[in-house]
C-alpha cells in the first residue's frame, strides 16, 4: 500500500518469543502478503496515535497485524484451539479503509 512499516526487535521478542505456544514464528512468511494484499484494513485513533488493523484470511482463519503509527504492534492468527476466536469481532473497529470484494 506504499507505507513503510517498522518492526522493532523489542516488538518481535514480545510478539514471537513471548507467545511460543501460539507458534507465531510460523506466521512470519505471511507478513509481507498480509500488508500487500489484505482482505480488510481498519483504522482508528487511540491516545492520539493512528492504529491500523490488517486482516487477511488463510485456511478460513483471520491473520491479523496491528500497527500503531506505522510500527508493528502485534500479529497473530485469530483462533483458539482451531475455532474462530470470539475476540475477532472486536478487531473490526474504527473506520473501514479497505475491503477486498
Amino acid at each position: 500500500m506504499g507505507t513503510e512499516i517498522k518492526f522493532s526487535e523489542y516488538k518481535y521478542v514480545h510478539t514471537v518469543d513471548h507467545h511460543k505456544s501460539e507458534k507465531r514464528h510460523e506466521l512470519i512468511p505471511n507478513i509481507k502478503d498480509i500488508f500487500q494484499s489484505p482482505d480488510e484494513i481498519w483504522a482508528y485513533r487511540n491516545k492520539g496515535k493512528l492504529d491500523t488493523i490488517y486482516i487477511k484470511f488463510y485456511e478460513d482463519y483471520p491473520y491479523v497485524i496491528t500497527t500503531s503509527d506505522d510500527a508493528v504492534d502485534n500479529f497473530y492468527r485469530a483462533d483458539k484451539g482451531g475455532k474462530l476466536n470470539p475476540l475477532t469481532e472486536g478487531l473490526r473497529q474504527g473506520t473501514l479503509l479497505f475491503r477486498k470484494i
